[in-house]
């Protein structure tokens, strides 16, 4: 071997010292935080993102949506006009602080003497915090003054004079009407009054049209404690596509119903027999399943439909409810709706099932309103049903403040049908205050026959004093005696004996 090239690696070689090693690249920590940073968030926003679609698509956010949506198509179709009138705030001042009302019809009807119209001149003004109410009241015929009727009412009596008829500052008692009637020479002549007894109700807490958002706030306050109870116990879980439930203990939902029963028999003297003998056998505890509705929600939140999913049972299994309601429209889901609702009750002997299937439609384009609905109702009672068909049209146009309107209802087994149409239209608007509404036409007719003609002006206007006692209570109508009352008689025969004569001869 060559003695160079020995000595050529040795000389190479580090004998002294550590080996060496070979060159690598400093590390990165920056970029290696980044990625793990990168990772977190990735992590973070996975189950944000999750967290958010299993929120959307829970039961609870579908259904609070939805009837979110439903609140907010309300609120755009609006009457315009109603708006302009400030109707929501009048029908407050009505219920709560009191008005004063001026009318003038003339009323045009035929009858046996040929065509009659009567004028009709009213003023009426009711204080509701004082509870007080005044009526003046004047008829006349072709500008003949015919009589003049003075009211006036209280907590206490309902006052009135017909000076025509010498009848003057009599009242009747406003508790216990039948009784004071059944106590009277009335009774006498025409046989006592049956039933439970009644008062007269001047000043009646109407708690449901009092609140300017409309009734359904109005039921929302009334029966907070109630409603808040029944969702403290309620469920919501999802039934399968698009479909969503609702369930309510039954307990919490028969208490709302029964206090919204109780409250209604105070407040209603319409089917108040039926609600008090539904309250009669009302049982809170009773045996059903809970009460659930099905919901059918689509991707966009807006609710479908609404059904029972199953009958209803309250009163221990007596009354039985059964409904639903679809919204078909396009562009907003309540300009057309459809509807079912029955009712199977049974008390002692009887049976009774009450079948209501109804449409509604309702469009808005600029100010112009326009709504139609109708009503197909069926009552089966101890084996005997009635159809009744009920409908409505109502067109207002919000820039020329007017109104058409139309209602018929008819008795489908014997083809008897009543329809009242009316048009008009308000002027001197002051929003939520005043106004005054022209009738140039409103008209009764039964079977293609006209009964009543009205036209005529009504000027609302607040209560701007104290309501004047017009009335004094000082002869109570049901006690006057048989020689007061051939009194009267002969005074009004005296004084009325010529037109007597000529209406029956």
């Amino acid at each position: 071997m060559d003695s160079y090239s020995l000595q050529t690696q040795n000389q190479n070689r580090n004998t002294f010292g550590p080996p060496a090693q070979l060159y690598l690249p400093p590390k990165n920590h920056k970029k290696t935080a980044r990625i793990v940073i990168l990772c977190v968030v990735a992590a973070l926003l996975a189950i944000i993102l999750g967290g958010w679609y299993t929120h959307v698509h829970s039961a609870a956010y579908k259904i609070e949506k939805g009837f979110l949506n439903l609140l907010r198509e309300a609120g755009e179709m609006r009457n315009p006009l109603a708006e302009k009138i400030g109707a929501d705030q009048i029908r407050r001042m009505l219920v709560e602080e009191g008005v004063h009302l001026d009318t003038r019809m003339n009323v045009t009807t035929d009858t046996f003497l040929g065509q009659v119209t009567l004028g009709v001149d009213t003023d009426y003004e009711v204080d509701r915090r004082e509870k007080e109410m005044a009526a003046s009241t004047r008829l006349s015929v072709m500008n003949y003054e015919l009589a003049n009727m003075e009211l006036y009412g209280d907590e206490e009596n309902l006052c009135f004079s017909i000076p025509e008829l010498y009848l003057e500052n009599v009242y009747i008692k406003n508790e216990n009407v039948i009784d004071q009637y059944n106590r009277s020479l009335w009774s006498e002549l025409f046989g006592k009054a049956e039933g439970d007894d009644f008062s007269i109700e001047l000043f009646p807490d109407p708690w449901l049209f009092g609140d300017e958002e409309g009734a359904g706030k109005a039921f929302l306050k009334e029966y907070a404690d109630e409603i808040a109870e029944c969702r403290r116990h309620m469920t919501m879980e999802k039934a399968g596509q698009n479909l969503y439930r609702v369930s309510f203990d039954e307990l919490y939902f028969n208490e709302l119903v029964r206090q919204f029963l109780y409250d209604y028999v105070d407040y209603s003297k319409v089917g108040r027999e039926d609600a008090m003998g539904i309250l009669s056998y009302f049982d809170v505890v009773s045996g059903a399943d809970e009460i659930s509705f099905i919901l059918e929600i689509n991707g966009a939140n807006r609710i479908e439909s609404i059904r029972v999913e199953e009958p209803l049972s309250l009163c221990g299994g007596r009354i039985r409810v059964d409904g639903d309601i679809y919204f078909l429209g396009e562009k907003r889901s309540i300009e057309k709706m459809q509807g079912m609702l029955t009712v199977k009750s049974e008390r002692q002997e009887e049976r009774k099932e009450t079948e209501i299937i109804w449409q509604a439609t309702q469009s808005l384009e600029l100010d112009d309103y326009q709504m139609e609905t109708d009503i197909k109702c069926g009552i089966t009672e101890n084996g005997e049903t009635q159809n009744v068909r009920l409908g409505c049209e109502l067109e207002c146009d919000g820039r020329k403040n007017s109104f058409d309107g139309k209602f018929t209802a008819k008795d489908v087994e014997d083809d008897f049908e009543v329809v009242c149409q009316a048009s008009g239209g308000f002027s001197h608007i002051k929003k939520g205050e005043s106004f005054d509404m022209e009738i140039d036409e409103l008209t009764l007719s039964a079977e293609d026959e006209e009964l009543w003609l009205v036209r005529g002006d009504i000027g609302l206007a607040p209560l701007k004093r104290r309501v004047r006692q017009n009335v004094k209570a000082k002869t109570a109508f049901f006690e006057l005696s048989e020689r007061e009352w051939d009194k009267i008689f002969e005074k009004v025969y005296r004084d009325y004996e010529n037109l007597l004569g000529a209406m029956y001869w």
